[in-house]
């Protein structure tokens, strides 16, 4: 499963805002359904890990209780990635390795 990390604001909210690291794919899905599609930026690809889908599903279920949809009364889990026996998202599309900090992209500083 791919490790993001970046910052998030809260509700959308540019004053107040987290940064993360060491998120999963499906922890960055769920925290832009919770806090916005646009609350999430700044968004790298920090590299790959194994996980088990069920570990992860009822580790997100443990960090993230209260993130119920009160008008389906379905927690966002269920509704984003489908009933516990299906496998959760591994990657987020469209987001992809950001480089090591050790490395100079010479192009950029000759332009």
């Amino acid at each position: 499963m791919d490790i993001y990390k970046g910052k998030i604001r809260l509700s959308g909210d540019m004053r107040n805002e987290v940064r993360k690291e060491g998120l999963t794919a499906p922890e960055v899905i769920l925290l832009k359904r919770i806090h916005g599609d646009d609350a999430f930026v700044e968004i790298e690809k920090t590299g790959r890990e194994p996980r088990n889908h069920y570990d992860e599903r009822q580790r997100l279920y443990t960090e993230y209780p209260a993130a119920i949809n009160t008008d389906a009364k379905r927690h966002y889990i269920e509704e984003l990635f489908g009933p516990n026996h299906q496998d959760l998202p591994s990657t987020v599309p469209g987001v992809t390795l950001s480089p090591s900090p050790n490395e100079i992209n010479v192009k950029e500083l000759m332009e």
